[in-house]
């Protein structure tokens, strides 16, 4: 955790089992450990009791770190999430090569092998539906390297104003069109392999075509079975 220049907040907040902070009743240092199938009554109830003042903390500080809670699988990593009743945000039009877990709401992040580097990403920014929260668990930490970074954009927006004021402006003023070459099917070596039936969730070209026509957005078929995919114009920040 570090303190971000532009509010003087800590990025990422982080909270443990002993945290205490204004408006929040302490946690218990000595929580109970979780079984396979029920989350720990302390930690459920800190969750939905204090789900306001936890939103609250994210927005201001960016990013909240829960480190050191006894969740111990998958599945309580799901009830860990719908202790906060966010909406369920389906995962359609990512480049990401992706395992479901849990149902539709639990993931890998990303199939690819760990040699791959995968860059610094608004998640689906290059569709016109973004999710506004995303949530990580790690199952297994990896015994060397294996960190999941992450930046906190509006400082990055104050640095690139102050760096390349015209660019900036440009952005603002014209958007992005985001475009990419997607294979039929996914491919597992590329950070950014999904084919285009996963990437759209549909089955064959006229059910991508139709989907893309009511999107208002184009694809153009090339050789092999790749499609090229062409967004609306969208905000760039």
């Amino acid at each position: 955790s570090r303190v971000i220049s532009t509010n003087s907040t800590s990025f990422p907040l982080v909270i443990t089992p002993s945290s205490y902070s204004p408006s929040a009743l302490p946690v218990s240092t000595h929580m109970e450990s979780s079984n396979d199938d029920t989350l720990p009554s302390q930690l459920s109830h800190y969750l939905t009791t204090h789900r306001e003042y936890l939103i609250k903390s994210l927005i201001k500080h960016g990013a909240i770190l829960f480190r050191g809670f006894p969740i111990e699988s998958p599945f309580l990593f799901l009830d860990f999430i719908e202790c906060f009743d966010f909406v369920n945000f389906p995962y359609v039009g990512g480049n990401a090569v992706r395992r479901k877990i849990v149902g539709d709401r639990i993931f890998t992040t990303n199939e690819s092998p760990p040699d791959k580097k995968i860059p610094f990403h608004h998640e689906l920014a290059q569709t016109q539906n973004a999710p506004s929260k995303l949530l990580f668990y790690c199952v297994t930490p990896a015994a060397s390297g294996g960190q999941t970074p992450i930046v906190h954009s509006v400082e990055l927006y104050e640095r690139l104003i102050e760096l390349f004021p015209d660019f900036v402006h440009k952005l603002e003023q014209f958007g992005v069109v985001y475009s990419r070459v997607m294979k039929e099917e996914d491919r597992a070596e590329s950070a950014i392999g999904r084919g285009w039936k996963a990437t759209f969730n549909v089955n064959n070209r006229d059910e991508l075509e139709m989907l893309l026509k009511e999107k208002g957005e184009k694809c153009e078929w090339v050789e092999n079975g790749d499609v090229r995919h062409a967004s609306k114009v969208l905000p760039a920040i």
